[in-house]
């Protein structure tokens, strides 16, 4: 997250409406509802609207060899739900650009308090865990299987030993992930979160808009 950095939106999953079916852990896995800037949406479909109007335009990455990936044939379809349990603030989105470096931004950026706790977006199997060397910091990386489709989610710059997972285990969605921190090439305390689509980095909001409604 970028130091005085914008933000352009906030993000709120709508806990108590009618249908909604928490988990053990607290997860809601239906009927997640946004809203932008402070102004609810009614549906989904005017929410994922609204979302593909504040994207960052660029060209997308490709991985088509991600590491470290295991057969997807052992996973089982998941539902899809945003990282929150409450409204937080968007910074950083996904796309090119030039500070605090110039690059491609690969994730979009979520500030909130220094603890808060982080939600797995779906079921899956963990691929990394604890301090990455790449500026990420206390990270995890977790695969998933998503209408029928390879999804990986990344949660970086999180609190030093949030969570104990280690490689191989399984998470359901919903389950506590860790906590935001500062960890890494950070500015202050948020949630970098990465997400790639059979191997190629995707913008989060979009897909979490389209695929939290399904």
């Amino acid at each position: 997250m970028a130091a005085g950095a914008l933000a352009i939106s906030s993000i709120t999953p709508a806990l108590d409406i009618p249908g909604n079916e928490p988990t053990a852990a607290g997860a809601v896995t239906t009927n997640q509802l946004l809203s932008l800037d402070g102004i609810p949406f009614e549906s989904a479909d005017a929410t994922f609207d609204a979302i593909n109007t504040v994207e960052a335009t660029s060209a997308p990455l490709s991985a088509p060899n991600e590491q470290g990936l295991i057969d997807p044939n052992s996973l089982e379809n998941s539902k899809v739900r945003y990282p929150f349990d409450q409204e937080i603030r968007l910074t950083d989105p996904f796309g090119y650009r030039t500070a605090p470096v110039e690059q491609f931004h690969d994730a979009q950026d979520m500030a909130a308090p220094h603890g808060t706790p982080i939600r797995a977006i779906a079921s899956g199997v963990v691929l990394e865990a604890g301090f990455a060397n790449d500026g990420c910091g206390f990270s995890l990386k977790l695969q998933h299987l998503v209408d029928d489709q390879t999804l990986t989610s990344r949660y970086c710059h999180m609190a030093n030993n949030s969570h104990s997972y280690q490689v191989g285990d399984t998470i359901k969605i919903g389950d506590l992930a860790g906590q935001v921190g500062n960890t890494g090439m950070s500015f202050g305390p948020h949630l970098h979160l990465a997400l790639r689509l059979n191997g190629e980095a995707i913008d989060p909001m979009p897909y979490l808009a389209k695929m939290a409604k399904s």
